[in-house]
């Protein structure tokens, strides 16, 4: 009656893959977004912390990419670019990078970590280096006192 069947999908599974692939790679978007607003506000706190959730973030942007492309193409029906095999290559692609960062978790975090904090250590006690001045610095703060000696010292007579 109104022509709504050209909506529907012809093959119903591969409709409802396509629609949890899309849930999975929204819920991995918005938490890649919530990790990325975390990386801002730990990153001078705390550098290894915030290494180790760029990391995070990095792997899961990068694997929302290119899975909405892969579905991209499954919806606009190109049978190379939209095969399942690309998907397969995805998920381990996912599961070897989510490895790596795991490896790093376990192995390489805590030695990371040590070796921050015996910087924080040695650096409280280093001299902190001067403040960049910039080039008419001297010559506005010897025209500010004289303006403000001049405004102080002399009185004005009518």
């Amino acid at each position: 009656m109104f022509g709504f069947g050209k909506f529907l999908p012809k093959n119903l599974f591969v409709f409802k893959l396509d629609s949890i692939l899309l849930i999975i790679f929204l819920i991995f978007l918005i938490s890649a977004i919530g990790l990325f607003i975390l990386f801002l506000l730990k990153r001078y706190q705390n550098p290894v912390f915030a290494r180790f959730i760029r990391k995070i973030y990095w792997c899961l942007f990068t694997i929302i990419g290119i899975g909405f492309v892969i579905l991209f193409f499954r919806f606009e029906g190109i049978p190379y670019l939209s095969s399942i095999h690309l998907l397969i290559t995805l998920l381990l692609g996912f599961l070897v990078w989510a490895s790596f960062i795991v490896k790093y978790r376990i192995k390489g975090y805590s030695k990371d970590l040590e070796d921050f904090k015996k910087f924080v250590v040695k650096e409280k006690y280093l001299p902190k280096p001067k403040r960049k001045q910039w080039f008419f610095h001297n010559f506005i703060l010897k025209f500010l006192k004289t303006f403000t000696s001049l405004l102080y010292s002399s009185e004005v007579s009518l």
